[in-house]
């Protein structure tokens, strides 16, 4: 395997995402084994390279199914890769699949969230509000067709690769498909960058979308104001609907701040200084980056609703709390005993070590295309 090619609306350099992460350190595993890799993303309008990653310029719609695909279809041809990689499913599934089959060129989907493993993945999400209107129902229309023409890509893919055992499950189940689960990966930082705050930080990181709900975290920085430490959140605004609501919080919860958007390497050096990682999102998460981030840095992490394959309850990595009520009881143990609060962190490290080294997982994604570019399949 000596060129791939790698397919992503966004490359990290210019968006912060879960997927984003991963797929520039896959890339770098990748060009550190003498891989060459080219990225189709569509935040450049000219192909250039960054970080030794060659990117070509791609947008997809939705509208033009057949010339988004021929020109999709172009760009692969250019490159003539071993192997195409895509993460998370959208419609570029659809169009890498039927590609990729019609050139016999392995296709490898990577699963980003859980519920890339429904049969309805985006349209649902159109009426989470309980809001009904001609309007949305267009747009609900438009996603369902989304929806299936990225499920018909995820059939056509050589192999499928999850992140969690649930995932691997549900996507048998559902959809009747076989994968493999591979964890995602992250650097380990050295011992000697972990430098906790004092007082400690009470850290919340993620893009500020309606899913992650970033308000209950504000909500319980409110209620904890009388500890002594700092409540963080950071993290891009998906929408500025949050943006009153920081404000209000700043102004009555004086150990309440909010950061704003945080570069990767930024995200990882706040996270080395804090004491606590809080998670508030809905049960439709992935895997997500922060809690290994945190983990390898001897961060515990506090989950509202989301343990993915209960690794935090099983291995006491810190809380799977449940409930707001019961967030708030575990954030303000942890903040008060410092003791336990290093030892769950210096667990959460070894096991994190274990599991999640970005060495051995990458390694295990770059193995597994090696193997289907030898089978030719």
């Amino acid at each position: 395997m000596k060129k791939v090619c790698i397919i992503n609306p966004h490359f990290y350099h210019f968006v912060v995402g879960g997927a984003e992460v991963q797929l520039f350190l896959l890339s770098q595993q990748m060009i550190s084994e003498g891989i060459e890799v080219h990225y189709v993303c569509a935040d450049v309008d000219s192909t250039i390279e960054i970080k030794g990653v060659t990117l070509h310029p791609f947008k997809e719609s939705a509208n033009q199914l057949s010339k988004s695909m021929q020109r999709l279809t172009g760009i692969i041809d250019s490159i003539n890769p071993d192997i195409v990689y895509q993460r998370g499913r959208k419609l570029t599934t659809y169009y890498a699949g039927k590609c990729c089959r019609a050139r016999n060129i392995p296709f490898v989907f990577s699963v980003s969230m859980d519920i890339d493993c429904r049969y309805l993945k985006s349209a649902p999400r159109v009426f989470e509000q309980g809001t009904f209107s001609a309007r949305n129902l267009m747009k609900f229309l438009i996603r369902a067709k989304e929806d299936f023409y990225s499920l018909k890509g995820m059939k056509l893919a050589s192999r499928i690769i999850t992140q969690t055992k649930r995932q691997q499950g549900a996507l048998k189940k559902s959809r009747g498909l076989n994968s493999k689960t591979i964890s995602s990966g992250h650097i380990v930082p050295t011992e000697e960058s972990l430098v906790k705050t004092d007082p400690p930080v009470v850290l919340w990181l993620a893009n500020l979308k309606e899913w992650k709900r970033p308000e209950l975290f504000m909500q319980v920085a409110n209620q904890l104001k009388h500890l002594d430490c700092q409540f963080i959140m950071a993290g891009r605004l998906a929408t500025e609907s949050y943006r009153s609501q920081i404000e209000e919080t700043k102004a009555k919860t004086k150990i309440f701040d909010y950061l704003g958007a945080q570069t990767f390497e930024e995200s990882n050096e706040l996270i080395s200084r804090a004491s606590v990682f809080v998670n508030t999102s809905a049960g439709d998460e992935g895997f997500p980056n922060t809690f290994i981030q945190a983990w390898l840095r001897e961060v515990p992490t506090i989950t509202l609703d989301f343990d993915p394959d209960g690794i935090i309850a099983e291995n006491q990595l810190g809380y799977h709390s449940g409930t707001l009520h019961q967030l708030a009881i575990d954030i303000e143990h942890l903040v008060k005993n410092s003791v336990e609060r290093r030892t769950m962190g210096e667990r959460a490290r070894d096991f994190a070590v274990s599991r999640f080294s970005a060495e051995f997982n990458f390694g295990e994604v770059i193995e597994t295309g090696r193997c289907l570019v030898q089978d030719g399949k």
